[in-house]
Order: structure tokens, then C-alpha cells, then sequence
């Protein structure tokens, strides 16, 4: 097959999957806000993904990236409403706010220091901020396989979420192969390994946990 039949293919289907991983979310945010419940829900990872997506999009601007231009405006949009209704509901709102002003912070210190290095250094530094941040994500799953693992339950997993985040790393990972970036792939693959595992442990512990209580 063509490289360029390939690309496109891949393309496609990374819009897709992204998509379908956004909507992953979304069944947990309309129980928070029809529960007023915030307890299990990943606020860490939904303010991680939305700094991500205000980096990716910034980093697609400059490559002139279609594709990553329209995944990020539609990312940023969806988990910035997770947070927004998170935020709304929380009682007392301050740790929540606290967070959110944090990751602003992180985002603007950033944007500030790409204003005042050379321009041949902007595209390189903001996928070095690219990479890291995503690794960053791969960590939060790590800390739920070791809550899994501790409590023998996979109760604290949002499997929805989950089972996007695998499938969406996926593709990306493909999809930065195929056009030769380490900043998209790398961790991207990181992410799969890490989610891989703990779907194994979650089909693992989930499973003697349904043996247990009907003993």
C-alpha cells in the first residue's frame, strides 16, 4: 500500500478514535452532574488532557497540522466542560479551583518562555512539552494499577475511560510513526504498554471480585 493511502487511512482513523475517546468521558460527567458526585472521577486527568490539547493544538498551528489542529479544538472543548461541570459541583470548590489555576499557570509560564527562545527552537520545545506532559498522563494510570493491585478490586477504574485511552494510543502511536515523531509515538506507547497492563489486572481483580461477593 502507498505511504500516502496509509497516512490518510491512519488519519482518519486517529480522528475517530479520538473522538470516540473524548466520548468516553462523557458518561462519567453527566452521572457527576446528575448525582452531584465527584468521588472516582479522574479531575487530574481531565486537567492533563485539556493542558495537552492547548499544546497539541498550539504545536499543530505550527506544523500547519490539520489533523491535530481539529482533535485538539475538540478535545479542548470537551474536557474543558468535564471540568467546568466538575468544578460546579464539587463542595467546597477550592482544591478543584486551585488545580485548575495551577495547570493555567503551567500553560501561560510555557507560552511565555516559547515567546523568548529563538523561533528555531519553538517547535522542538513545545514537542519536549508535548512528550513530558503525556508521560505524565501514562503515570495516573501506573497509580491506579497499584490502588488495583492493593485492594485486589478494580472499582476505582473508569473502564470507558480506560478502554479509550488504550485504544486511542493506539492509533496515535501509529499515526506518529508514520510521520516520523518521536513526540507523538514515544509516549504514546508508553500509554499503551501501561494501559495494556492494567486492563489485564482489571479483568483480573474485577473478576474474583464478583466471585468473592457472590460467595
Amino acid at each position: 500500500m502507498d505511504n500516502s493511502v496509509l497516512l490518510s487511512i491512519v488519519e482518519y482513523a486517529t480522528i475517530g478514535v479520538s473522538f470516540i475517546m473524548m466520548g468516553s468521558g462523557v458518561p462519567g460527567c453527566v452521572k457527576m452532574y446528575k448525582t452531584k458526585e465527584t468521588k472516582n472521577v479522574p479531575l487530574s486527568m481531565y486537567l492533563i488532557f485539556a493542558l495537552i490539547n492547548l499544546l497539541s493544538l498550539q504545536y499543530g498551528k505550527l506544523l500547519q497540522n490539520s489533523t491535530l489542529i481539529l482533535i485538539n479544538v475538540v478535545g479542548l472543548s470537551v474536557w474543558g466542560t468535564c471540568i467546568f461541570i466538575y468544578i460546579l459541583v464539587s463542595n467546597p470548590k477550592t482544591t478543584p479551583l486551585l488545580k485548575l489555576f495551577t495547570l493555567i499557570g503551567l500553560y501561560m509560564s510555557k507560552m511565555y518562555y516559547l515567546s523568548i527562545i529563538p523561533q528555531t527552537e519553538v517547535v522542538p520545545t513545545l514537542g519536549s512539552y508535548l512528550m513530558f506532559w503525556c508521560i505524565m498522563l501514562s503515570v495516573i494510570p501506573v497509580l491506579e494499577i497499584i490502588k488495583i493491585v492493593s485492594e485486589r478490586s478494580a472499582t476505582c477504574c473508569d473502564k470507558s475511560i480506560m478502554f479509550g485511552a488504550t485504544l486511542s494510543a493506539s492509533v496515535w502511536c501509529s499515526y506518529g510513526v508514520l510521520i516520523s515523531d518521536i513526540n507523538i509515538y514515544a509516549p504514546n506507547f508508553l500509554g499503551l504498554v501501561i494501559n495494556g497492563i492494567k486492563i489485564i489486572l482489571v479483568f483480573v481483580f474485577g473478576t474474583q471480585s464478583k466471585s468473592i461477593h457472590i460467595d
